[in-house]
């Protein structure tokens, strides 16, 4: 991230915040991934070596699994992030990502504007004393041993700056901080630590706790990269991705307990700009490999790969309300779609590729159609770089006339002249009731500056249809995550006047507690809408300078169909390729749409409501959840734009005095359990 001065930070917003507008990408200042992860598998931590296996040769890890953690076989810790969507052309696909998150996917508690030690990935021990399996023998430097992995800056995230940095450390296992817990001297001539409770140092003997002798990890630094952009690094180095031959030299190396670590060094924006301090400084590497008989230009591996995940087969959604899709089921499947893949063999492959498409239950439902597969020449990576085909699509998703949701599997394979080269990657076409262009994970937020921005979001329907709600995934903050948090925007439903937003038909205002960030909320319109057929634009229009922080996901480039308006600008295009995490939804009546308050009692209730006594006061029923007598309860009432007209400890009568008539919104917060609830009231 780049830093500035306080004075010329300053002078530059100056500027240009009066003169234009901005769109606007914000980092993420929390990995949504992990912490949907550790809510339903929390991570244990141990130390780097306890319970660990100790591995032998060889070593190698592609990051193709799932994750979202390294795999505990090889790696002792869990600080990076593996994935798919930080990418940009890898070696293969799935990376392991450093930046300035830590393991449970929030910002280092060390964080700070200058270069610090962030995420690391170490390996357990390996056996570099010795080669096992029918060889049975030590192992000498003679033996050629290399490790090597690719590595590239910034990916699809933010750019690491020079001061920033990844690094390569080798273990070296040396003693160096010790706790004595008495002072007996004895003399004595030498540096030794004995198997009693007695250590020897600078010529005496002291008297120790050996539970307290801490050995304190000694690394040596073997290689490291400085940080720049993607596209300088391309422009360096000819390529996205930069592979990487280690030489092990060093007889110490050759030892029972070898171990390796990358780590990189990251650093967040300053003070001044709260929003800036977020996730910086990203680094992905692939294909960690280490063994012996290697040579220096042995660059290459009996392997082929899709780079990129499975994609949806609909010509422009990743998911849509399956009415919608029955509707003009030709025209809503792609004609064509695009992959690339690699062979980073260092021989042409004769590749066979082939996808199949399965229901629900299993069964394959494209399986007489034999024209989707083919055969081509693969080139080594190594000489020629990725593969880009294009596979016709030959079939329509079956339409089932009395479901209104569905789902297919679709599955794509590679195959090559040997039976061991194979590679295969899945994506689920969903089908339910809501309108999708992201693939539900956001690398970034998306915002716009001043107040009065508007975002449209273009949509085609086939049909008529029933607008219910809007599900959209704003991002976590540092602000977000205060249990008081509280923010209000307004949806919007625009006309399509020859592809770009026009008249409003319908608005709303809408209300962001912190319960609603990190994940995909759903906000229901106060009474559904109809929609005719054809497009349509839905959006936001912001109250404040603060940017919405809308997850955009880089995985689908919609910007053709997303657009943003300021006061003092017309609609046009966005410039950021990717998609936003904001889906329409329609049909029928949704199961869980809110039913009135006087049929489902909340937690918190007030009367009378509506009020139209003079000093405004009202009481506040309160059910078992918020256990009055023995928790600390707040009182909190804030009128339509935001304000706080009162706030007070706990009171089961509270008077608003002299305020005027509207709706507003009276919150209750268990300060004890963080357990919050809130209730509209009309004063009249």
């Amino acid at each position: 991230m780049q830093k500035y001065s306080i004075l010329g930070l300053l002078f530059f917003l100056f500027l240009i915040c009066p003169l234009t507008a901005q769109e606007m990408l914000s980092p993420m200042e929390f990995n949504p991934v992990l912490k949907q992860y550790i809510n339903h598998q929390p991570i244990i931590k141990k130390s780097a070596t306890q319970n660990s296996p100790v591995l032998t040769l060889p070593f190698f890890d592609d990051f193709k699994y799932e994750g979202p953690y390294p795999t505990p076989e090889k790696w002792s810790d869990q600080y990076v992030f593996v994935n798919t969507g930080f990418q940009k052309f890898p070696a293969n696909r799935g990376v392991a990502t450093f930046d300035a998150l830590n393991e449970y996917g929030y910002i280092y508690d060390q964080a700070t504007s200058t270069a610090f030690e962030a995420d690391h990935l170490t390996s357990h021990q390996i056996r570099l004393d010795s080669i096992f399996g029918s060889e049975k023998r030590p192992l000498f430097v003679s033996d050629s041993l290399y490790l090597s992995f690719y590595y590239q800056p910034q990916g699809c995230g933010n750019k690491p700056e020079e001061e920033d940095r990844l690094e390569l450390d080798f273990f070296v296992n040396k003693a160096d901080t010790i706790t004595i817990i008495d002072s007996i001297f004895h003399e004595a001539d030498t540096l030794w630590i004995s198997d009693t409770s007695w250590i020897q140092i600078d010529s005496a003997y002291w008297e120790v706790d050996t539970n307290y002798v801490y050995y304190e990890e000694q690394w040596k630094t073997i290689w490291s990269s400085e940080g720049t952009s993607i596209d300088s690094f391309f422009s360096q180095n000819g390529t996205w991705m930069r592979h990487v031959m280690i030489p092990i030299t060093d007889p110490t190396d050759l030892r029972p307990d070898f171990r390796f670590r990358f780590k990189n060094y990251a650093s967040i924006g300053n003070d001044i700009l709260p929003s800036w301090q977020s996730n910086m400084d990203q680094w992905n590497i692939d294909y960690v490999y280490l063994n012996y008989n290697r040579y220096w230009f042995d660059t290459t591996y009996r392997d082929i790969s899709f780079v990129n995940p499975g994609v949806s087969l609909l010509r422009n959604y990743t998911a849509m309300p399956y009415s919608q899709f029955k509707n003009d089921a030709f025209n809503a499947m792609k004609a064509d779609f695009e992959f690339v893949y690699s062979n980073l063999d260092k021989n042409t492959q004769n590749i066979d590729y082939s996808y199949r498409v399965f229901n629900d239950n299993g069964s394959i439902v494209n399986a007489d159609y034999t024209s989707i597969e083919w055969s081509d020449y693969l080139l080594p990576f190594i000489s020629d770089g990725f593969s880009t085909k294009s596979s016709n699509v030959v079939l329509i998703y079956p339409i089932a006339p009395l479901l209104d949701s569905n789902q297919f599997l679709v599955k794509q394979w590679l195959r090559g002249d040997d039976a061991e080269l194979t590679d295969s990657i899945t994506y689920v076409q969903k089908f339910s009731n809501y309108y999708a262009y992201d693939d539900g994970t956001p690398e970034v937020g998306y915002g716009l500056t001043p107040a009065e921005s508007k975002m449209a979001l273009h949509f085609t329907l086939n049909h008529k249809d029933t607008l219910r709600a809007i599900d959209i995934f704003f991002n976590s903050t540092k602000e977000r995550n205060n249990p008081s948090y509280l923010e209000f925007f307004n949806f919007v439903m625009w006309n399509d006047n020859h592809g770009k937003p026009d008249q409003v038909l319908y608005e709303q205002r809408m209300m962001i507690q912190a319960e609603d960030v990190g994940h995909f909320t759903r906000f229901y319109l106060d009474e559904p809408v109809q929609v005719s057929a054809g497009g349509i634009f839905f959006g936001t229009i912001q109250e404040t300078d603060d940017n919405l922080n809308i997850g955009f996901d880089y995985s689908n480039n919609q910007n053709n169909n997303l657009f943003y308006k300021t006061p003092a600008e017309n609609w046009q295009n966005s410039e950021f390729e990717g998609s936003l995490l904001f889906r329409p939804v329609f049909g029928k009546a949704i199961h869980d749409y809110p039913e009135p308050e006087t049929k489902s009692p909340k937690a918190l209730s007030v009367a009378p409501n509506p009020n139209s006594s003079n000093d405004r006061t009202f009481q506040i029923l309160l059910t078992n959840q918020f256990d009055v007598q023995n928790h600390h309860l707040y009182v909190e009432v804030f009128n339509l734009l935001g304000q706080r007209v009162y706030a007070s400890d706990y009171a089961s009568s509270v008077s608003l005095g002299s305020v005027a008539s509207g709706v507003y919104i009276v919150r209750v917060s268990n300060f004890t359990t963080g357990y919050m609830e809130s209730s509209k009231l009309i004063i009249q």
